[in-house]
């Protein structure tokens, strides 16, 4: 009988599987596990470098596309819409506009006196509250009867 190459050189054989003895029998043919998770890890690197590649090929020809847009801005008290009926219709009630005639804009008007400690820097109460000086409006109100502009010319 003849004998098989690893015999003769001195290695004991396993006759079961035909392996040298002292080893796993053919232990990568067992297992997938640590091929797979090389392939993985070899496949998710190539996939990183192949979208910082695709990255860094659109970031010198990106180039910013400048917007304009517009606005619409009370002339009296500096708010602004996107809409011009909303800035339209504010306009015409704005507490700050002489031509509605409004408690703010009078020169009998009586702003508000700040808190002297109602609770935090950001607090809007006042201590005093805004009114009239002559009483004609307790709530403020607009197309007042008595109203004067504040500067003394109407």
């Amino acid at each position: 009988m003849k004998q098989p190459a690893h015999e003769k050189e001195g290695f004991p054989v396993d006759h079961t599987d035909g392996a040298p003895t002292g080893r796993e029998p053919f232990p990568e043919l067992l297992t997938a596990a640590p091929y797979v998770d090389w392939l993985v890890r070899v496949l998710l690197e190539a996939a990183d470098e192949e979208r910082s590649s695709l990255r860094a090929a659109r970031l010198p020809s990106a180039v910013t596309l400048p917007v304009t847009v517009v606005r619409h801005q009370c002339p009296h008290c500096r708010r602004t819409w996107a809409k011009k009926p909303a800035a339209t219709a504010h306009v015409a009630r704005c507490w700050s506009n002489p031509e509605v005639r409004s408690c703010k804009t009078c020169e009998h008007y009586e702003p508000g006196e700040p808190a002297g400690g109602c609770g935090g820097w950001d607090c809007n109460c006042p201590e005093t509250p805004e009114d009239c000086a002559v009483g004609a409006a307790t709530p403020m109100i607009t197309d007042c009867p008595l109203w004067r502009l504040a500067d003394g010319t109407e």
